[in-house]
């Protein structure tokens, strides 16, 4: 029938939606896969030579000696640059939700301002210290950093390779197509009840108004009614 024909041929088109969908989201990966490898490989390379620089630094200076102070001061440094790094970027973000009026942005300014306060605070202090010491504390924050995306890199690496060998796609389906023994159209029952009921009122209204517009003289008080005189009546 045509119905079961329909359905069959909406079902095909739900399986290949599907299957290019999963197709979509394998090819989406690897192309970001690919992608991610090259920064893998850049940031393998970025360690290998923060690695380079920090043992060169500790040959050319055989013993650098950090105290504890020394130590924290520079430690509070890299975590505010950190910091203001962060807060740059939730800026941006508020940015383009918020005017600079907005209570919201306002904090983030206020915050960011406080952040480079400290943090020049803090590099005065320190720019008093030994230069070996900074240049030693820089390139062991330097490496750690490296190491941090890297690892991160190669998290992410496996993720994408996870999503890739996923063959299901992100589409669902709720329902298949399926016919039904009754029409959706026309609904007779629906036709046969409206049609008796408008045809009720039409007639009604009909009548009333062919008896409105009936100028026939039924009785005595349509001839007094008329401002006439009454001679006799039949009975």
């Amino acid at each position: 029938t045509d119905e079961g024909r329909a359905a069959v041929i909406l079902d095909a088109v739900i399986d290949a939606y599907l299957t290019q969908d999963s197709s979509y989201k394998a090819a989406t990966a690897e192309t970001s896969l690919a992608a991610l490898e090259e920064r893998i490989n850049a940031a393998n390379i970025y360690v290998k030579e923060a690695e380079k620089a920090l043992d060169d630094h500790a040959i050319s200076n055989e013993q650098i000696n950090i105290g504890i102070e020394t130590q924290a001061l520079l430690t509070q440094i890299s975590t505010l640059e950190n910091d203001l790094a962060a807060i740059k970027i939730l800026e941006a973000e508020v940015s383009r939700k918020y005017t600079r009026n907005h209570p919201n942005y306002l904090s983030v300014l206020d915050e960011r301002a406080a952040i480079e306060k400290r943090l020049e605070e803090l590099k005065q202090e320190g720019s008093s210290l030994p230069v070996t010491q900074r240049e030693f504390f820089a390139l062991s924050r330097q490496l750690e950093t490296a190491v941090e995306i890297y690892s991160r890199l190669l998290v992410n690496a496996q993720e994408l390779r996870v999503l890739q060998a996923d063959e299901t796609g992100s589409a669902r389906i709720v329902d298949y197509a399926m016919t039904s023994n009754f029409p959706a159209s026309p609904n007779k029952k629906m036709i046969v009840t409206l049609s008796l009921v408008l045809g009720f009122f039409i007639g009604i209204g009909f009548a009333l108004v062919k008896h409105s517009l009936n100028n026939s003289i039924r009785s005595v008080r349509d001839v007094e009614a008329l401002g006439l005189s009454i001679l006799g009546t039949f009975e």
